[in-house]
């Protein structure tokens, strides 16, 4: 798999007004997956064909990471919900009512999966998002993330700038690893690489925090990025894609937001619920894709015909009036954000990445209005 570079000339671009393929779940691959009892199965927790750095070679630009540690080694994961209440001991880790780390599989290792991207990036006009969502073990994933990011090998290939990413320019994040974490993740304080006390890193230490908006207000975002848009859990295209339209709709009430609130927006293109593969050639192929993209836009562009429409006679009339002023910053955002009519997603998340749709997010960047 091989896509060419792209985001080379859209370096003067923001994050916020460029698409970027992405990987879900992607430390799940066919060649590191490995089952974790006996209940787990391939066909539920098998989600790329590839390792990451085969990913990012197919275009992929932000990778969803679920990281434990299993058997002394902090690896990627995915898990099954639990049905059954408290997970029993197995390898040593505790039993919580939540805990669901049994009853999946484990992916590649965590170690891997960032000398991989290192090198992908090392020397390039690419960049690559790493969300690092689900943690357990967190104390340890940042210790040995800081750790790693500290070493001289890969300190100058990591992302250490300050504010709101998705206000920040793509050439500027060039060539680098950019690490968002859950901000409710933030809270162990660990050993800085160079000595001193324990601490917990910060933006100029590599760590971003990650902020989700589901359908409701918008954060105030200083030290990290904000993601709009959700998961669906549905395993049928026509429900995958009344999820997504519904998540566009909340997207759709951003519009008018302060620079702070900056955020991207992810469309989630997975089929879950029993074989994952399966659900994926079956639901998500390329013409549904064009069928998705096709539907988002007619919605947006149906939406604002109607408000135009209930508000014609004060649109029409002379004067000033507030309803005016707030369409025109509303058609000032619906035409400058990220694409005309702010109607396609920042970041496409889907399973099994591929040239072929990966190419075919890629090139949504020609709707982008700058």
């Amino acid at each position: 798999m091989a896509v060419p570079p792209f985001l080379g000339p859209l370096g003067g671009c923001l994050l916020k007004q460029v698409i970027i393929p992405g990987s879900h779940d992607a430390g799940l691959s066919r060649n590191f997956q490995q089952d974790l009892s006996f209940v787990s199965s391939p066909a539920k927790t098998v989600t790329q064909s590839d390792g990451v750095l085969e990913q990012a070679r197919a275009g992929s630009r932000f990778f969803d990471v679920r990281i434990q540690k299993i058997g002394g080694e902090l690896k990627s994961f995915h898990t099954a919900p639990n049905l059954m209440g408290k997970v029993p001991l197995v390898n040593k880790l505790k039993s919580t009512k939540t805990d669901t780390r049994t009853m999946g599989a484990s992916g590649e290792g965590f170690m891997h999966i960032l000398d991989d991207l290192r090198g992908f990036v090392q020397g390039s006009t690419e960049f690559v998002i790493v969300r690092l969502s689900h943690l357990k073990d967190s104390a340890e994933v940042f210790q040995d993330l800081w750790n790693w990011i500290e070493q001289p090998a890969n300190s100058p290939y990591v992302y250490k700038g300050t504010g709101n990413l998705a206000n920040k320019k793509v050439g500027d994040l060039a060539g680098t690893l950019v690490f968002v974490i859950e901000a409710k993740k933030f809270k162990h304080a660990v050993t800085p690489p160079a000595g001193g006390p324990a601490r917990i890193p910060g933006q100029a230490d590599g760590f971003h925090r990650f902020y989700q908006s589901k359908g409701g207000n918008l954060p105030d975002v200083l030290d990290g990025l904000c993601v709009c848009g959700e998961f669906s859990n549905k395993k049928s295209l026509g429900d995958i894609m009344k999820k997504q339209i519904d998540n566009y709709s909340h997207h759709d009430q951003h519009k008018n937001h302060r620079a702070e609130q900056s955020h991207l927006y992810s469309l989630y293109w997975t089929a879950t619920g029993g074989n994952i593969e399966q659900n994926t050639s079956r639901e998500l192929t390329p013409a549904n894709f064009k069928q998705v993209r096709e539907l988002v836009n007619a919605t947006v562009q149906k939406n604002w015909s109607d408000k135009l429409g209930a508000h014609k006679d004060v649109l029409q009339s002379p004067g000033t009036h507030w309803l005016k002023q707030q369409f025109d910053q509303a058609n000032l955002a619906r035409t400058k954000f990220s694409v005309k009519s702010a109607s396609i997603p920042n970041i496409i998340l889907y399973d099994f990445v591929n040239d072929t749709i990966s190419q075919q997010i890629i090139d949504l960047n020609d709707l982008v209005a700058r």
